[in-house]
């Protein structure tokens, strides 16, 4: 019988991105990045991979199907935020002519593929009192908001070597139960959320239900979340009661009711 130690590095590991789907993944995106900059040859600095897939913390495809790559787009030479839409319209002229898809995929700046969607963000560096500073693409406002994506990669990759790497199975683990639970949370906030409660001090299973035991705080702030809280209420008690008294059988099939398995 399989221990609640090795179910969990199990779960955690066949639910990221398996290796057939990786390799798609990355001949896609270095596809994408040579054709930008070939076509914007003059124009743009770099492609920088970052989000999930690039922290390695994404969920395979079979199940986020919402799955998006995250492609940021440096342009080079922009020492102002004027001439958003010309960037704009000039991506989408760019995927229009390489890439057969729906006109609403396209103006959103994503680019479909079989594994999800790559999501093209320009960006452009605007000096402020001398002071280089990064903004990025605000779609919804068609406008730059100054944001470094690259410091949260950063953040999360530096949790995850201070919690002896138990950060980045668990926020799959927690990204797996949001998925199928209704998505209260977002990507970034539910990664956030567990990495300013990771230790290094607790085994695998230990840490997740100590983080588990605080994701109620979360969900009540969500009316429609009623039936996912009273579960981990009732469950996670129960899950770290039998935990520590290293009862493998029941703490098993607790954390079954929680995280199911992937077939």
């Amino acid at each position: 019988m399989s221990t609640l130690q090795q179910y969990i590095k199990d779960l955690a590991y066949s639910i990221a991105p398996q290796p057939i789907e990786r390799a798609s993944i990355e001949s896609f995106l270095s596809v994408v990045e040579e054709k930008l900059l070939n076509s914007f040859e003059n124009e743009l600095e770099q492609c920088i991979s970052i989000g999930a897939y690039a922290r390695e913390t994404a969920i395979r495809y079979t199940i986020d199907k919402e799955s998006d790559f995250d492609l940021l787009l440096l342009f080079k030479n922009e020492n102002d935020l004027e001439g958003f839409n010309l960037k704009k319209e000039a991506i989408i002229k760019f995927i229009s002519k390489n890439y057969t898809q729906s006109e609403e995929v396209t103006k959103d700046l994503k680019v479909q593929m079989k594994f999800g969607k790559v999501d093209l963000i320009p960006a452009v560096v605007s000096f402020q009192n001398d002071i280089p500073k990064l903004f990025i693409a605000n779609k919804n406002k068609s406008s730059w908001v100054q944001k470094n994506p690259l410091t949260f990669d950063e953040f999360i990759n530096k949790k995850n070597e201070e919690s002896s790497f138990t950060l980045k199975p668990i926020i799959r683990l927690l990204k797996y139960w949001n998925i199928s639970h209704g998505r209260y949370f977002t990507t970034e906030s539910l990664e956030e959320f567990a990495a300013n409660r990771i230790s290094s001090v607790h085994s695998l299973q230990a840490e997740i239900v100590h983080i588990l035991e605080q994701v109620p705080v979360l969900l009540k702030e969500n009316i429609k979340s009623i039936r996912v809280l009273q579960e981990l209420q009732e469950l996670t008690p129960q899950l770290k009661q039998v935990v520590y008294k290293n009862d493998e059988y029941k703490s098993l099939f607790i954390f079954k009711q929680l995280f199911p398995p992937v077939y």
